[in-house]
């Protein structure tokens, strides 16, 4: 697993303008995998910032990156969104 995270920091850092499409939704989910805390559970995105904390220059845009591939949708985003919304949302508005 040390390896696909590596590789993982290696992909990101070598984007250049356009993270909408960083990861694979597979990517992103062997990602969680790795950290322990699926991205599309509760938890991951303060998990994946700790992991990733000193391993790029912008953890915050990583990990969301990440959940956006593993949504494949940004609609995740929002404080407060039950799980319940954030499925709807994201299955309403996928990202193109």
């Amino acid at each position: 697993m040390r390896l696909f995270i590596k590789l993982m920091i290696e992909k990101w850092n070598n984007l250049t303008e356009d993270v909408s499409e960083a990861f694979s939704q597979k990517s992103a989910m062997k990602f969680g995998k790795s950290i322990g805390t699926s991205p599309k559970e509760q938890g991951f995105f303060d998990a994946c910032k700790k992991k990733m904390k000193g391993k790029v220059d912008d953890p915050d845009s990583f990990c969301a990156a990440v959940k956006d591939s593993a949504f494949n949708s940004t609609y995740w985003r929002g404080k407060g969104k039950s799980a319940s919304k954030v499925k709807k949302d994201t299955k309403a508005n996928p990202r193109e």
